[in-house]
């Protein structure tokens, strides 16, 4: 044996030797898919936002952070129309 295959070799065995060949890994835990968000329509959620503060002056603050918006209105130019007109 050439002195090149030696260290290859060598090399291999060792390694070989780094392995796991130790079935004790836990499985895989088979995670829950993440609970579907519903979506709130955003020019829905502030037109009650805006006839609350019309009727009453005041709006209690409502915590967004986590409010999925889907925006159906997007070019809609005349979405808050109904809102506006009656605004004092």
């Amino acid at each position: 044996m050439s002195r090149i295959q030696s260290i290859l070799l060598l090399a291999a065995v060792a390694l070989a030797g780094c392995s796991s060949s130790d079935d004790n890994d836990p499985a895989p835990v088979a995670s829950s898919p993440p609970p579907v968000a519903s979506q709130t329509d955003f020019s829905s959620f502030v037109v009650a936002q805006l006839s609350q503060v019309n009727a009453t002056e005041t709006v209690t603050p409502v915590a967004v952070e986590t409010t999925d918006f889907a925006f159906a209105d997007d070019n809609n130019a005349t979405a808050f129309d109904s809102v506006l007109a009656t605004a004092p």
